[in-house]
């Protein structure tokens, strides 16, 4: 063997032990990477390929298992025993930009309303609407004590008469409404998608909204957990894995993040990462994160026996040349 090659080594192996040493080459390591243009990291094969690879991967169910549905039991304790209101997860200028957004009228597409109606249950709870409305209309004149006929009645102007009358044409009148709102209801329908659609009831829908929001804001956060653990998670959750390598399996999905990659790219790829990141406090945090984190394991593993092994073999090559 070389003796001058075997002295490198010796130097090299001596300097990565040293965990100064090591933490120095670390920081020359992430002061290299940082310094490259973003183009030699990010290409839009590799992005897809690994999200292929994520989807398919059952370390992803092992995370949503393990750790994403005990997170949610978690915090769910968490908020009840911290007692806070949503509000106290929103800053005062973030609660006033939403507040503004919230009372925004609410402009609802007649296409979609449309369609929404034609639902059976959404026609049936229209119909029974209709149908009580005009039956409460009716029980107002039947000729009973409370009935407009049955005060008639009350001042000994026929008596039972009006009763008896006011009885029949209630019965006759329940029976043409049914008929009536049967054959009607389409009309009726439409009335309602009008109504709805219309410029006023996007004002009135605005501020349901904003009420809406500010009651939520009320809620204590307790609550809010409560209402979601009270869903099916485990199957929800269950299907996360085949529904993400299912989307990602499409080819218009993969069309779209191949775009957006390139996207980046046309914007980027000719900036280093530390120009992209382009904040001097961030990089050296990171920095001195990877310093201190990667000197020990450096130093440890210029000490393992594979990398002692590895130096060897690469001293006898450079002998041999």
């Amino acid at each position: 063997m070389n003796s001058s090659s075997s002295n490198s080594s010796d130097r090299l192996l001596d300097k990565l032990t040293a965990p100064d040493r090591a933490g120095e080459f670390v920081g020359l390591l992430f002061d290299f990477g940082m310094n490259q243009e973003l183009k030699l990291y990010l290409s839009a094969k590799r992005v897809l390929d690994r999200l292929i690879r994520m989807a398919q991967s059952p370390f992803l169910k092992h995370v949503i298992t393990k750790h994403f549905r005990p997170f949610l039991d978690r915090e769910a304790a968490r908020a009840e025993q911290q007692g806070e209101c949503v509000s106290a997860y929103l800053t005062p200028q973030a609660n006033q930009v939403f507040d503004d957004l919230s009372s925004r009228p609410v402009h609802l597409e007649q296409q979609f309303l449309e369609k929404l109606i034609k639902q059976d249950a959404v026609r049936h709870l229209i119909k029974m609407i209709v149908i009580e409305t005009i039956n409460r209309f009716i029980k107002s004149i039947k000729g009973d004590g409370d009935g407009l006929l049955g005060k008639v009645g009350k001042l000994g102007i026929g008596s039972g008469l009006f009763s008896k009358v006011g009885k029949q044409i209630e019965a006759h009148l329940q029976s043409a409404a049914a008929s009536f709102v049967q054959g009607s209801l389409d009309r009726v329908m439409k009335t309602v998608v009008a109504t709805v659609s219309s410029p006023e009831m996007a004002v009135h829908l605005g501020k349901l909204n904003k009420a809406g929001y500010r009651a939520v804001l009320a809620l204590e956060t307790t609550i809010v957990w409560q209402a979601l653990l009270r869903q099916p998670l485990d199957d929800l959750l269950a299907v996360v894995p085949g529904l993400l390598s299912f989307n990602i399996d499409r080819a218009v999905v993969q069309e779209a993040v191949t775009a957006e990659v390139k996207a980046v790219l046309d914007a980027e790829e000719s900036k280093t990462i530390r120009q992209i990141v382009n904040d001097d406090q961030l990089t050296a945090q990171w920095r001195a994160e990877c310093v201190e984190i990667g000197s020990e394991l450096l130093s440890n593993f210029a000490r393992s026996p594979e990398f002692q092994s590895w130096l060897a073999a690469a001293d006898k090559d450079k002998s041999e040349d």
